[in-house]
């Protein structure tokens, strides 16, 4: 919910860091290694994003 709102809005460094730390709970709730995977490479491009909007920190 909170991850991908904070894409939707353009708010990637929080989109980012939601993604990062959600993405190791996957295999509990169900989740594949390839949606790992999904989440982390997202996780990736959100910051690439944030980097291009002028945001050089990670959480």
């Amino acid at each position: 919910g909170h991850a991908l709102r904070a894409y939707v809005d353009s708010a990637y460094a929080t989109a980012a860091f939601e993604l990062e730390r959600l993405a190791p709970l996957m295999p509990q709730v169900g989740g594949s290694r390839a949606q790992n995977e999904l989440f982390r490479d997202l996780a990736e491009h959100c910051w690439r994003r944030a980097a291009e909007h002028g945001v050089t920190t990670r959480h």
